[in-house]
């Protein structure tokens, strides 16, 4: 019946099939004070919640990890895919660049779908802050009373002043310019 209880004295329960919960703003919880759950948000999809006692520092709400059983090696990583239909529209990924033991380093990789084909990388973030994308930079909006003059410092230490005039297209198009520098002379991908 509608209100009826099952209780599992055991530590495990095992299920061979599905387990459907079938009512909308349905709830899975976890813990001892159901401090953790899932919860269907009714024609939107699921949400994840937690409640601690933080009041000034971020919690981990949801960790993926990825393991396997055989040796890491540069490139392994965890990702997050988003689909629409049957298509991957777009994947997040953390990737290392390199395992070795104390000098592992990871990379935040944004992936695209674009014209119908497989989703590529158009957007990454170094472990040592660095940026790198796969097309052009844009800026746009109004023109500021006063803009900044930019220096971008390359790996080799040249540098090449942005000094931009107050207008943004200016700053974008110095920008655009000098990014096509340093991909032409390999120091950005």
């Amino acid at each position: 019946s509608a209100a009826s209880v099952m209780t599992f004295d055991a530590d495990d329960v095992l299920f061979s099939d599905n387990i459907k919960l079938n009512t909308d703003n349905s709830i899975l919880s976890f813990g001892a004070n159901d401090e953790v759950f899932f919860s269907h948000q009714h024609n939107e999809g699921i949400r994840l919640q937690a409640t601690s006692a933080a009041t000034n520092n971020v919690v981990n709400v949801l960790q993926l990890k990825h393991n396997t059983s055989a040796t890491k090696a540069a490139g392994i990583g965890t990702a997050i895919s988003f689909e629409t239909v049957n298509d991957d529209g777009m994947t997040l990924e953390c990737v290392s660049t390199d395992v070795g033991s104390s000098s592992e380093d990871y990379d935040f990789v944004v992936k695209l779908m674009a014209a119908g084909n497989s989703v590529a990388e158009k957007f990454r973030v170094t472990s040592a802050g660095n940026l790198s994308c796969a097309g052009q930079f844009a800026v746009n909006g109004a023109t500021p009373a006063a803009a900044p003059d930019w220096t971008v410092t390359n790996k080799t230490g040249t540098s090449r002043a942005l000094d931009a005039d107050g207008s943004l297209a200016d700053i974008g198009d110095r920008l655009a310019q000098l990014i096509d520098d340093l991909i032409s002379i390999g120091i950005l991908q």
